[in-house]
């Protein structure tokens, strides 16, 4: 929390190259957010980093992310960090993320019926609505038969 904390209060500290031990912390934060990104008190740094940090160490939270993208979407922790990369990160990032979240092998439908992923759905439909939706709409009998994705149809309106 005292990591979060510094990020939240001093933004231009570590977003400039003024102070070096802001970057430093920062920097060390980024290094390790692959073992931070699943861990249930972790996550909220990595989230921190992504909502306060530079655009840099965005990206490289990004290709962290997405070394293991349908792992870290369908994990507990990890999902809340992907949505939080999908709101923060740049166009081009998110656009990565969202493609490669399609392109598993009944990815979207496996993210639709578990508790974690249907989070990451959710915020996949805020950026690319249409192309969410019609593929849900395909998938939809599929989806109905589980709890999760009952609920995260019925939150979209299918």
């Amino acid at each position: 929390r005292v990591v979060c904390r510094l990020l939240e209060h001093q933004p231009s500290a570590y977003a400039t190259s003024g102070e070096a031990d802001a970057l430093a912390l920062v920097d060390e934060v980024a290094s390790v957010a692959a073992q931070l990104v699943r861990h249930e008190f972790g996550r909220h740094v990595v989230n921190s980093v992504l909502e306060h940090g530079s655009d840099e160490h965005r990206a490289q939270v990004v290709r962290i992310l997405r070394s293991n993208i349908m792992g870290n979407a369908m994990n507990r922790s990890g999902s809340y960090v992907v949505e939080q990369a999908l709101k923060y990160c740049s166009e081009e990032d998110r656009e990565a993320m969202l493609d490669q979240l399609l392109l598993q092998h009944d990815g979207l439908l496996a993210m639709s019926r578990s508790q974690a992923g249907c989070h990451v759905v959710r915020a996949m439909a805020k950026l690319a609505r249409e192309r969410i939706i019609s593929q849900l709409r395909e998938l939809a009998p599929q989806i109905q038969d589980s709890k999760y994705g009952a609920a995260l149809l019925l939150d979209l309106g299918l």
